[in-house]
């Protein structure tokens, strides 16, 4: 509005003042100049009716107007001025929109990961293994199931009734079986590595994992003996992954996004492409022909990858917390951004991600959207579910 005004003072100016000789005939205040011109134009008199100003020796000239017709070009805006000069007090003001917190569900441990099937959430809780919520009343939620873990549970995937656990300290994977989400049971293990994240693909008996120095895909026909079909080392610590339509995406921290084709998990999985991004890639989610990276202090990335042997960067938003995950659904991106909680970010438009709303929490690690509800994995609150808010 303020820009608005400037131009349509100049405008004023403009055509009630002959060129001015100096910088000096700006003297007078913006918002007094041009209303005194249009006054003065009233007048329309000879030399001794105009407003006079003086020079450095303080002797008076007149400031003259061009004629009697362009003066009343003065008169004629002082309505629009005033018009103006009202309004600019009075911006119209847009409210952001805004999320409610449905519910929390505090559990044991640290939640890191999180995934939901049916009425039923899904949470790596750290020290406090696996939790299972019923989320059916979303505004009422419950823990109604849990399988403990000897080490740390950063990952969670559920497929056709078995939850794919990964952990930390070298104890790889757990296939746990919830059926029964009250009486859930370890079936199957495959230990030997590190393991942050799992992505379990409709449609196939094989499980990807992002194994900090290892891209793993798992062979899970035989719950209870699952095995590793591939283990690919990685340039950096891959921290997360995303697969579809035979690509696997990983995000490998200070390396940047990596592509690899994965059609053939029993024979070789080439790489197709790779690309750095600003900070740490923790976390992928693939929408159409864009990657959007989670990438921790320089927020979300998204990259173009129509070409995945020439993956590049789109857009960027920079966030104020870390991003540590992120959800696309319907051209929004949804990012646990740390102590930062979750940002939500309008991606209508790659290239000029724009903020949209926030959600405060302690510190959110994972987030997942299923109709209309958002379901969070934050490290000290538990598990936290939230909606936008209709008015």
């Amino acid at each position: 509005m303020r820009k608005m005004l400037t131009k349509f003072l100049f405008f004023v100016n403009r055509y009630t003042a002959s060129p001015p000789v100096s910088l000096s005939v700006y003297r007078y205040s913006y918002f007094l100049k041009p209303l005194y011109a249009a006054v003065s134009a009233i007048q329309c008199g000879g030399p001794d009716n105009l407003p006079r100003r003086k020079t450095n020796d303080n002797s008076p000239i007149p400031v003259r107007y061009k004629n009697c017709s362009q003066t009343r070009t003065g008169l004629l805006l002082l309505p629009m001025f005033l018009l103006a000069i009202i309004s600019c007090g009075k911006p119209e003001i847009t409210e952001a929109p805004s999320f409610v917190i449905l519910s929390i569900c505090n559990l044991p441990g640290y939640s890191q990961g999180i995934d939901v099937s049916g009425d039923f959430a899904y949470v790596a809780n750290g020290q406090g293994g696996l939790q299972i919520i019923d989320v059916a009343d979303p505004e009422s939620t419950s823990i109604v199931g849990e399988q403990p873990t000897p080490r740390s549970a950063q990952g969670v995937a559920v497929r056709e009734g078995f939850a794919y656990v990964v952990l930390t300290s070298e104890l790889g994977l757990y296939v746990i079986d919830v059926t029964e989400p009250s009486a859930c049971s370890l079936v199957g293990q495959d230990p030997g590595y590190t393991e942050y994240n799992i992505c379990a693909p409709p449609d196939t008996f094989y499980v990807y994992i992002a194994a900090h120095d290892f891209f793993i895909i798992e062979n899970c026909s035989i719950p209870n003996l699952p095995f590793w079909e591939q283990r690919i080392p990685t340039p950096g610590n891959v921290h997360g992954i995303f697969v579809a339509h035979s690509l696997a995406y990983l995000a490998c921290e200070q390396m940047g996004l990596y592509i690899y084709y994965a059609a053939r998990p029993d024979s070789a999985v080439p790489l197709l492409g790779s690309i750095d991004t600003p900070s740490n890639a923790r976390n992928v989610y693939v929408e159409g022909d864009y990657a959007y990276v989670a990438d921790g202090r320089a927020g979300l990335i998204i990259i173009d990858v129509s070409d995945t042997e020439a993956p590049s960067i789109t857009g960027q938003y920079d966030t104020p917390g870390y991003a540590n995950d992120v959800f696309v659904v319907n051209d929004f991106a949804y990012i646990a951004d740390g102590d930062a909680g979750v940002q939500v970010v309008d991606v209508t438009d790659p290239a000029q991600p724009l903020f949209y709303a926030s959600i405060e929490t302690s510190y959110a690690n994972d987030v997942y959207v299923k109709d209309d509800l958002l379901y969070i994995a934050d490290r000290d609150m538990g598990l936290i579910i939230a909606t936008e808010e209709v008015e």
